[in-house]
Formats: C-alpha cells, sequence, structure tokens
C-alpha cells in the first residue's frame, strides 16, 4: 500500500510509505569565511591539523571522506524519547550517522544527544571513529529511534544504530549543523553500521528501496527551505520524467561514469570514475579540465580564496557533460556564485581533483540542475530535470 505524504506525516510502521524531508539553506563554511576575511587562515590551520590527525587516522578510522567546507544544505532530525532536536548533512557521499554526545567537551556550537534522558536508548559500547578530508570525531555506538522531522510532523526508524561524538576536530565543530546522516551503501559504512534509509527499507518502511534529491538555487539566499528529499518514491511534484537510468559500478558509493566534458571550445573524451554527492556543493573535476573551464570562460585563480574567479555579470555557454546516451547540460548560474563580499566577484564551482580513485565529484551544481533519483534496490541512479 503506497501512502503519500507531504514533508512529514505522522505514520504507522504497518505500513510502507512515502515521504518528503524538507531542506534548510545555510552560509557554508567557506563562503562564511572569505566573507568575514579568514579564510586563508583558516586553510593554513586545516593543512596543520590534516598533518597532526593523520597518524590518529589511519591507526583507527575506517574510512576517509568527504570535505563539509562548502556544504549548504541540511535537515531535522531528532533521536531517542522523548526527541532530543539535531540538524545534520544528508550526504550521498558516506554511510554513516554520527550527532555529539553530551560527554563531548568540544561540541560547544553543537546540539548535544543525552543518552540518559531517552527510554528508548540500547547501549552499544563499540568505539567509532570517522576521518573527513575537514577533520574526524571519535566516540562510540549506541541504538535508538530516529525521526525525520518537518513542520507537520515526522518519520520514524526504530532501532537504528549511530554514532555519539565525544571528540571531534575543531574544523569540523566550526562546521554549521551537528552532525551528518550517511546515505551511501552499507559496505563503506564504518564498522558495518545499518544506514538509517537501508535500515528503513529492511524494516519495510518505504514503498520503494529509492529517495530523491532536489536542490533548489537561491544564491545567497540562507535560511529559507532549499529542497526535498523524497524517500520511498520519485518526487513528481518537484521533478519532471525520468531521463536515464545508470548502472552503479559498485554497491559503495553512488558511483558510476562520465565520459565527457565540453564547454565552449574546450572539449575532453575520456571514461571518469564519477559520484552523486550532496555533501559536496562544488564540481569536483580532474585539474586540467577545471583548468580548461577556466581559460574558456575567462575566470582567474585566486589564491586567497583557493579558487577560479569570475565576473558575477559575465555569463558563458553551458557545461555539458555525457553519462550513459544522454547528455547533460550545466547552466552558468547554477556554476557560479556570489563570494559574499560584495562587488562583482563571483566564485566559479569547481575544484581540482587528483589521484586514481574518484575522479569527478557531480555537487550542487548538477544536482540543482537534475534532480538525482538514488535507487538502491536496483542499484542505479536517474536523472530528471526539475520542473
Amino acid at each position: 500500500m503506497k501512502v503519500f505524504l507531504t514533508f512529514f506525516t505522522l505514520i504507522s510502521i504497518t505500513f510502507a510509505v512515502v515521504f518528503e524531508h524538507q531542506l534548510l539553506r545555510v552560509e557554508s563554511k567557506r563562503k562564511r569565511l572569505i566573507r568575514e576575511g579568514k579564510w586563508k587562515e583558516y586553510m593554513k590551520q586545516k593543512n596543520l591539523m590534516q598533518l597532526n590527525y593523520k597518524d590518529q587516522i589511519l591507526n583507527s578510522v575506517s574510512q576517509l571522506v568527504n570535505d563539509y567546507d562548502d556544504m549548504a544544505y541540511f535537515g531535522n532530525i531528532s533521536i531517542g524519547t522523548p526527541p532530543q532536536y539535531f540538524s545534520l548533512i544528508l550526504d550521498t557521499g558516506s554511510s554513516n550517522l554520527w550527532i555529539p554526545d553530551i560527554t563531548c567537551t568540544e561540541c560547544n556550537r553543537k546540539h548535544k544527544f543525552n543518552s540518559s534522558k531517552s527510554t528508548s536508548y540500547i547501549k552499544n559500547g563499540r568505539k567509532f571513529g570517522i576521518g573527513y578530508g575537514s577533520g574526524s570525531a571519535f566516540g562510540f555506538l549506541g541504538e535508538d529511534t530516529i525521526a525525520f522531522v518537518g513542520d507537520n510532523g515526522q518519520f520514524s526508524i526504530p532501532k537504528t544504530t549511530f554514532a555519539q561524538a565525544q571528540r571531534i576536530s575543531q574544523n569540523l565543530n566550526q562546521n554549521p549543523g551537528d552532525g551528518i546522516l550517511g546515505l551511501a551503501f552499507p559496505a563503506i559504512s564504518v564498522d558495518g553500521v545499518l544506514p538509517p534509509i537501508f535500515n528503513a527499507q529492511k524494516q519495510g518502511l518505504l514503498d520503494k528501496p529509492i529517495f530523491t534529491v532536489y536542490l533548489q538555487h537561491k544564491g545567497l539566499v540562507y535560511g529559507k527551505p532549499g529542497g526535498t528529499y523524497t524517500y520511498g518514491d520519485i518526487d513528481t511534484k518537484n521533478c519532471g520524467p525520468v531521463i536515464a537510468y545508470e548502472k552503479l559500478s559498485s554497491s559503495t558509493y553512488w558511483i558510476f561514469r562520465v565520459t565527457s566534458f565540453s564547454i565552449g571550445s574546450f572539449q575532453n573524451s575520456k571514461k571518469y570514475v564519477t559520484i552523486s554527492d550532496t555533501g559536496t556543493s562544488l564540481l569536483g573535476l580532474p585539474q586540467f579540465i577545471v583548468d580548461g573551464i577556466a581559460k574558456t570562460i575567462g575566470a582567474e585563480f585566486h589564491r586567497g580564496y583557493g579558487m577560479y574567479t569570475i565576473k558575477c555579470s559575465q555569463t558563458f555557454p553551458d557545461l555539458n557533460l555525457t553519462i550513459g546516451q544522454h547528455t547533460y547540460s550545466i547552466k552558468y548560474d547554477k556554476l557560479v556564485d556570489h563570494t559574499g563580499v560584495g562587488g562583482n566577484m563571483c566564485i566559479v564551482g569547481m575544484f581540482g581533483i587528483s589521484g586514481m580513485g574518484i575522479q569527478v565529484i557531480l555537487g550542487d551544481p548538477f544536482i540543482q540542475s537534475y534532480c538525482n533519483i538514488y535507487d538502491f534496490g536496483n542499484k542505479q541512479i536517474g536523472f530528471a530535470l526539475p520542473k
């Protein structure tokens, strides 16, 4: 039986459901620090932190995942009975759920979970550690009921294992939001913890093993709704017909192949290992492609920002990329964004990637251009134009 809900509606676990989770868009840490003139100093401290944490991370953390300096979209959840509320990154580039624990002395900017106040909490006690490009979190595992929370109700997933962080690095503490909820596959989950959305499917709570991400592009508008995650089916309210599905290369990340890029006179055809990643607010591309795009559109590298910049008033052709048999286009207004410092300078939403692993990260500029349909039942990803 299918039950359609608007944002969140109270449900019975007797029925499989489709539900929508409204997102809040906030100013990313990169933009805030650029606006405050602190980005260059932050990058110095971040590089030192990565060196200091290197041995600790390699010795105790099973997975190194995303850098959240540019993350701008968050969703609300609750944990426990009665509920304790948190604002989290909903991240298709990782698989674990963690929030700060009440014992975390480094988490003063965050909401903290107090297990002694939850009557549904079950102690686990196993140690937990995860590393990111911008920091790390360490603590232990617990089990409780989590719920996706909206203005009109909530959707609960009982018996969900999550991590309670007792220590987080300074850079993670400076990030907006409280923690992270991973939506990638169990295969890359630290400690083999079943991700919440897969736990919901295992318990028969979802109508279909699918979720859809629709992101809105709103420029410098913050603190307002910024899109919707729809769990259990395709989002037909915000998204048009599915253009195509692409089979995943593996059941780890949401990973597939991009086979070409073109913009203006620049063109490159080659197979690139690619992920769709809601935890990245930019496009991650091989450095020579970033440089080629920048040269074509007339952008200049800004050493203080660590990114290419361009005049906000300047326009340029669409950036085209090929996935399977279809070409997808990102318009210039999705690829540039204001720095927040005023004037006519915008940042170009891309950064360089080196190495032989993941070669392309399709973050917000692509997901704002196309609804992404994550079908974990059939291990495929689909794309649709937003309405």
